[in-house]
């Protein structure tokens, strides 16, 4: 993406943040958070470019007072930012549960119990802000 923005490596590099996540990570922030951290970083370049005239410095100054106000109201509201504390439970490690939990975790059913809850917060959020 940061080519194709032709934004500078070293003041976006949070751009990559969590699109893949390693199998060697013990905690990760909860995906629906890092997509709301996109979703700020594209309107603010939207209004860098088009609209608003902001500078790279300014823009990042921004983003990064957004971002930390959503994950600081999102914690606030859930009690956590990480995907295993949040679901009670760690996706990315399904093998290493027993068969009960693994049937609980393919049922999906954690999806709507959580993660519905989640996305409809920061749709929320992302929209108060605009």
């Amino acid at each position: 993406m940061q080519e194709t923005f032709q934004l500078p490596e070293d003041k976006w590099a949070w751009l990559n943040y969590q699109i893949e996540v390693s199998e060697d990570a013990e905690h990760y922030a909860c995906k629906i958070l890092s997509a709301a951290a996109t979703a700020i970083f594209l309107d603010l370049k939207n209004r860098a470019q088009f609209r608003d005239n902001l500078s790279s410095e300014e823009a990042m100054k921004e983003y990064e007072e957004l971002v930390m106000d959503l994950f600081t109201a999102f914690r606030k509201e859930f009690g956590h930012c990480d995907c295993q504390s949040l679901l009670g439970f760690d996706p990315m490690k399904y093998d290493e549960y027993p068969e009960d939990k693994q049937e609980y975790i393919a049922k999906g059913d954690w999806i709507k119990e959580c993660c519905v809850h989640y996305i409809e917060f920061i749709v929320k959020a992302l929209y108060k802000n605009r």
